[in-house]
């Protein structure tokens, strides 16, 4: 019962970010040219792939106030959507978003970092680590600012532990706000 009072206050947190859209008004969506890495892919994939997770840790804080749930089933296309939603991809985001890439010494891609060079765009970083090959970190940091509130939203997702969301809100009249909710998978 908690959990599901803990998921109904988290909601506010995530509608405000579902309703950012990083697209300026006016750009089509339907380019299929990928500047920087697929996000979108990727998590469409990671969904397949989690399918088969039976066994999932499900942890819930809010303000303190802090929940666990034993699950063996979840929903992670709908779980996922939130990291999935912060693609850069867009063509009119080419000069917006600085991107560096880092290599070993056997001239394997380690790393990529995205920073937005334009405050008003919700997606401000993102780094992707690999190994291998393989992306094995993904962190993505949100920030979001009007007259009424200031929220930054941290994502981290590592495809073989879980993921986790925090969000801090500041609301102007009142305290700030923090959630927090982690996902371990812990087996087949």
């Amino acid at each position: 019962m908690l959990l599901k009072k803990i998921c109904l206050s988290i909601l506010p947190f995530l509608l405000l970010f579902a309703c950012q859209d990083n697209q300026p008004s006016g750009e089509s969506k339907s380019d299929s040219s990928q500047p920087f890495f697929d996000l979108k892919g990727y998590f469409n994939q990671e969904v397949q792939r989690l399918a088969n997770i039976r066994s999932i840790k499900k942890t819930a804080v809010v303000d303190g106030q802090k929940e666990e749930k034993m699950l063996d089933t979840l929903n992670f296309e709908q779980e996922l959507k939130i990291f999935s939603d912060n693609d850069i991809n867009r063509p009119a985001w080419s000069g917006k978003y600085q991107m560096d890439s880092i290599f070993n010494e056997n001239k394997e891609l380690v790393k990529l970092n995205y920073t937005a060079s334009d405050e008003s765009l919700k997606t401000q970083k993102m780094e992707i680590d690999f190994k291998q090959g393989v992306v094995a970190k993904i962190f993505i940091e949100n920030s979001t600012a009007n007259a009424i509130s200031d929220t930054k939203q941290f994502l981290t997702y590592q495809p073989q532990l879980g993921y986790s969301i925090e969000s801090h809100q500041k609301v102007a009249m009142s305290g700030e706000k923090k959630f927090l909710v982690e996902v371990q998978f812990l087996g087949k």
